[in-house]
């Protein structure tokens, strides 16, 4: 398992250049290109995110348990808008991210030698950042589908049901549905890190 998240920690950190930078090229370019020529913008972000890791990755590797906080902020938030994106939306797979920080966050405790309060701390502040986020995601999601006349019959499409939703069927589930994750990503992203932090080498 330590080797596991070991090269899952190490895998996302080397995606995370090419990632981007294909995507503010890609997306940047759209507005002004004509869509014949935007996949070269693809691959000169892909191209530039590559020789950044080139330049970066070792030393990002070196520190993987000891970087910046504010860089993996940004490594957080980028790969949320990911997972929003490509699940057109579903907030409940942004779960991912907080679990895996979680857990990121206590090995980074046990390797920067924390006291275990000290990383009780910790851990307790990664789980409230990670709340508070995906509750701004719930919300997002919630207002969209809330007002979106054809969630009714999405929802019903997706799961066979049938009679479409109604508005007030729709509601409660926003509401109910988000406290129940709110409260599963706060509790599983903080008992996961101190797991973590815990477990025996």
């Amino acid at each position: 398992m330590k080797k596991f998240l070991d090269i899952l920690f190490k895998i996302l950190a080397f995606m995370f250049l090419p990632l981007l930078f294909t995507l503010i090229f890609w997306w940047g370019s759209i507005p002004f290109i004509k869509e014949d020529y935007i996949f070269i913008f693809f691959i000169i972000g892909f191209l530039i995110g590559l020789i950044l890791n080139f330049i970066y990755y070792k030393k990002i590797i070196r520190n993987l348990y000891n970087l910046n906080i504010k860089f993996l902020v940004v490594i957080y938030l980028f790969y949320n808008f990911c997972i929003y994106g490509f699940f057109m939306g579903i907030p409940i797979f942004n779960l991912i991210m907080s679990f895996i920080s979680g857990i990121y966050f206590g090995r980074r405790c046990k390797f920067l030698n924390y006291s275990e309060t000290d990383s009780i701390k910790t851990i307790k502040k990664v789980s409230i950042f990670t709340t508070i986020f995906i509750f701004i995601i719930f919300c997002f999601s919630g207002f969209i589908a809330i007002k979106d006349p054809s969630t009714g019959q999405n929802i019903q499409g997706m799961f066979s049901l049938s009679n479409p939703l109604t508005k007030e069927s729709i509601y409660l589930i926003v509401i109910f549905g988000g406290i129940l994750f709110l409260i599963l990503n706060y509790y599983l992203t903080y008992l996961l890190g101190i797991l973590e932090f815990k477990k025996k080498n």
